[in-house]
């Protein structure tokens, strides 16, 4: 749901830029700003931006990526150790490979994603007789009293059953709670 609008704006915007970027070369944002706005200092701006906007994933990535190294090798390779190696090996394939290396670095990640996540919804999932054993066991519950009004003080009644018929009560009407 949250990223249905993003679909909408995408679809509404980026046939036009698609063709934009390959009429002009465009490859960055800031690309598409400069040639829209001839801003230098608003390119910067956008940047600039779009750096702190990313930072944020991009420092949770490297964290994990140093916590799990540290964690597969039992400690032997400490955090830090993990997290400057990896770096640079994400750094060397991408500076190396460009673009195209991204993409299918990125489509393996959501593969191995899609697959993680399937094999974890077949493991939690529950098995025919695991349904048989919770239908039994609701119905041997009961269901709770509902909460009433004492006459007595306006106090609150908990755990007393209390009529199913409307009553008058004080001049009003009222229903017990279902």
């Amino acid at each position: 749901m949250i990223g249905d609008p993003i679909i909408v704006v995408y679809l509404l915007f980026a046939p036009r830029l698609h063709q934009l970027a390959r009429r002009h070369q465009f490859v960055t944002p800031g690309d598409w700003l400069t040639h829209r706005f001839g801003s230098p200092a608003l390119t910067l701006l956008a940047n600039l931006l779009l750096l702190a906007a990313i930072g944020d994933y991009l420092l949770a990535q490297l964290m994990a990526m140093g916590h799990i190294t540290a964690g597969l090798s039992g400690g032997a390779v400490p955090y830090w150790v993990g997290l400057v190696l990896l770096t640079l090996v994400v750094l060397v394939y991408e500076t190396v490979g460009g673009m195209r290396a991204i993409a299918w670095t990125d489509s393996l990640s959501g593969l191995m994603l899609v697959v993680g996540l399937t094999d974890l919804l077949v493991a939690a999932s529950p098995t025919p007789t695991h349904f048989a054993t919770v239908t039994q066991s609701c119905r041997r519950l009961t269901r709770p009293a509902p909460i009433g009004r004492s006459r007595r003080r306006g106090r609150v009644r908990f755990g007393q059953q209390t009529e199913t018929k409307p009553r008058i009560h004080r001049g009003r009407h009222s229903f017990p709670l279902m």
